[in-house]
């Protein structure tokens, strides 16, 4: 069934028209306990209707820098459930006033063989394009059938991209540019200081 609705947007695509297109706005209601925070894992619930638009679909929104790489990790701790994110720049209380930056689902592995159910989770990793806040949006895709309005657990971890110093095999780690400077400077007096006292030592002799 996943398939069919796949091959269908496809077809959309081609003719212009994504799934961002034919599913009306949505209400934006934002987790309680404030904004996520890098490193720190948020656990909430969603359930039925699929394909988004549900009133069951759970919001998030986080403060990022333009040029930021952020990965954004989803789990199911489900495992009938099917989960699936967008990512928004901006905040509002509807997603017609929100601008619709990219969609993950199905690409990475669930969290272990027990939570193994239909399809993948959806890991997302991207650039901001812009100083601001940015909403999250969880929805259920394809998942097993429940009695309608039943609420499937999942977690959620954002992560900013390290920005680790450089490794050198020989030296450890590589000094950063100011520090390089100042060891410049260091040396260059110490070696005017040993050239003076050479030119010091000849005169005397």
């Amino acid at each position: 069934m996943k398939t069919r609705f796949l091959i269908l947007n496809f077809f959309l695509l081609v003719a212009g028209i994504g799934v961002t297109s034919i599913v009306s706005a949505v209400p934006v209601v934002y987790e309680a306990g404030g904004p996520l925070l890098p490193g720190v894992t948020r656990v909430g619930a969603i359930g039925d209707p699929s394909l988004t638009g549900s009133p069951f679909d759970d919001f998030w929104n986080f403060s990022g820098v333009q040029g930021q790489q952020i990965m954004l990790t989803g789990n199911r701790l489900d495992p009938g459930l099917d989960l699936a994110m967008r990512l928004y720049l901006g905040v509002g209380n509807d997603t017609s006033l929100l601008t619709f930056l990219t969609f993950a689902d199905d690409n990475y592995p669930e969290l272990s063989a027990a939570l193994d159910g239909p399809f993948a989770d959806p890991q997302i990793i991207f650039t901001l394009p812009a100083t601001g806040m940015y909403t999250v949006q969880m929805w259920d895709f394809f998942s097993t059938q429940v009695p309608p309005g039943t609420l499937r657990c999942y977690q959620l971890t954002l992560d900013f991209e390290p920005t680790a110093p450089v490794a050198n095999s020989c030296f450890g780690t590589v000094p950063e540019p100011g520090s390089l400077s100042l060891f410049g400077i260091a040396l260059a007096g110490l070696l005017g200081v040993m050239r003076r006292g050479v030119v010091r030592s000849r005169r005397a002799h």
